[in-house]
């Protein structure tokens, strides 16, 4: 059966049967989300457990509002019949918050490597979208071939790696800022992730091994090449740059 792949507002339309990565991240506004019924599908639960877990959530009314927007599913069940089902568009903290409940080996691999899915598509979308309106759907089915290939890979992890966690990734966050027309010089960078790992008491990793994290966290950075104004030769990094 055919998804009729419309998203107006908060109703989605889909069939009974279709799968629901056809979209696992996008981009609403300025934030990337998932929904609950993704969510359901990904750690094959019951979507109305998911439901249940969302609104059992003790936080803040305030943040369970910023974090979690209602929403409804028309699901069609046959004769031309359709259903409103309940469920939830979720951001990044949401889904994060959500899931820390969930537990066992595998699980825990899988939060791991749908949250650097997550944040990779965030960053990417943003780049994107600004030149494209084809943008989304495009790295929708990117993100959806990208985590089919991950589920696969978890079923052999002993132990998952804490990536999402790393200084790397947290310098990447709240040090710099990504664009199309992004740019930063790379004896730059490095200093300014030592400096922001010495006050957040955070371990540095050697200048090598730092690049290639923050290459493999944000494919789509590029390597360039150039002069300053005594002819000296410079390496950047275009896509990407510190805040000031």
């Amino acid at each position: 059966m055919k998804t009729e792949n419309k998203d107006s507002g908060n109703v989605i339309r889909m069939d009974a049967d279709e799968t629901r990565y056809a979209e696992l991240v996008t981009l609403r506004g300025d934030r990337s989300v998932t929904t609950s019924l993704i969510i359901a599908d990904v750690f094959g639960k019951k979507h109305k457990n998911v439901l249940r877990d969302i609104e059992a959530l003790e936080i803040p009314e305030s943040l369970h509002g910023l974090n979690f927007e209602p929403m409804s599913v028309e699901v069609k069940i046959g004769n031309g019949a359709v259903r409103k089902d309940p469920a939830y568009r979720i951001t990044r903290d949401g889904f994060t918050l959500l899931v820390m409940g969930f537990t066992g080996r595998k699980a825990m691999a899988w939060k791991i490597r749908y949250i650097e899915a997550f944040n990779r598509m965030e960053a990417e979308l943003r780049w994107r979208a600004r030149n494209s309106g084809a943008a989304q759907r495009y790295f929708a089915v990117r993100t959806h071939n990208m985590v089919r290939d991950l589920k696969t890979c978890v079923e052999g992890l002993e132990q998952p790696t804490l990536y999402w966690f790393s200084p790397e990734i947290r310098f990447l966050g709240q040090c710099c800022v990504a664009g199309p027309n992004a740019s930063e010089l790379k004896p730059n960078l490095y200093p300014a992730y030592t400096r922001f790992c010495e006050m957040g008491r955070f371990p540095i990793a050697p200048e090598a091994l730092f690049f290639k994290k923050i290459f493999a966290a944000m494919p789509f950075l590029k390597t360039f090449r150039t002069t300053d104004c005594d002819g000296i030769p410079r390496t950047g990094i275009r896509g990407i740059t510190l805040k000031r």
